[in-house]
């Protein structure tokens, strides 16, 4: 029998999920949303003006959805951690995305681990959600890929260094899985799988594990520090330095992006990276400036006008 949950919160389902590494796993339309694959599969979601209604057949699988609607995290429980140099932006935030969070689906880390390595360097939403979505519909579970001849997903999916490194590293990864599950130490055993660096890992900390005091350093981010004219912060994490230490003892934490965003912002680092992500997209790489409410604290806009 479908059971069902009325949620009296609602945000767009269209960005909310736009940034997610577990997009691949949904059908998303303007009001509704149908997870397809992994984890509580069939699981739909109808948006109404004043709220959302959750459906599936599992009780279990109606508490998930605060995942994967992104009700388990609220950044205004953490906006007093923020400092005075981030606290206007991330105010603006808040009022220009209302009700935005982070949609994430903790339990299907396989396909979370697999559509971050499949994100590096290319469309993510052009790539990426179509290679993995094709990989789900060839092998079913993720994990027979460790066993798959490369050559085989070049031919079926596409001609790709990124599918070409896939079997290894999937292969990899469910080698170091039980640990990395158990918290950021024992994620440092990703760095051990080839081609895996700091950003693969601080995408799997802030997307599976959830610790949202932490954020990959995307181009994105970059565009959009820039822009707010943070030019200070110019040096990107450092794989053999994240190997062996927490930010906050780092010797390169005085000019490094990742440990000066930490600082600054708290339990909203992923979050922030996460808007950041968005409104880039929305905004900056549209030259939307005039329709910005950020252009006040821009240093760019002045420079850019809408298309």
């Amino acid at each position: 029998m479908e059971l069902h949950l009325r949620v009296n919160r609602v945000s767009n389902i269209d960005v909310l999920t736009y940034p997610s590494f577990a997009l691949p796993l949904f059908d998303v339309g303007d009001s509704w949303l149908v997870k397809r694959y992994g984890f509580c599969s069939g699981l739909r979601v109808n948006v109404y003006s004043n709220g959302y209604i959750v459906r599936h057949e599992d009780r279990r699988c109606l508490d998930y959805s605060s995942y994967v609607l992104g009700l388990w995290f609220d950044p205004w429980l953490y906006v007093r951690e923020v400092s005075s140099v981030f606290k206007p932006i991330v105010l603006a935030f808040l009022e220009l995305y209302p009700g935005f969070s982070l949609s994430v689906s903790p339990l299907d880390d396989v396909a979370i681990f697999t559509s971050i390595v499949l994100s590096r360097r290319t469309d993510y939403h052009v790539n990426t959600v179509r290679w993995l979505r094709s990989i789900i519909e060839l092998y079913g579970d993720i994990a027979r890929v460790a066993g798959v001849n490369p050559g085989e997903l070049l031919v079926k999916v596409a001609r790709s260094f990124h599918l070409a490194l896939l079997p290894q590293l999937i292969s990899c990864y469910l080698s170091v899985r039980g640990e990395a599950l158990e918290g950021a130490g024992g994620a440092r055993g990703l760095f051990r799988c080839n081609g895996v660096g700091p950003k693969t890992f601080y995408s799997y900390l802030l997307h599976v594990l959830l610790d949202t005091s932490y954020a990959p350093v995307d181009v994105n981010l970059e565009v959009f520090l820039n822009n707010m004219g943070f030019e200070g912060s110019r040096l990107k994490p450092v794989k053999r330095y994240c190997m062996v230490y927490n930010c906050s003892v780092c010797p390169l934490r005085g000019r490094c992006i990742e440990a000066r965003l930490r600082g600054g912002l708290g339990r909203l680092t992923g979050w922030f990276q996460t808007v950041a992500y968005v409104h880039v997209k929305r905004f900056c790489r549209r030259r939307a400036c005039s329709l910005c409410s950020l252009r006040g604290v821009c240093t760019k806009s002045y420079q850019l006008e809408p298309l």
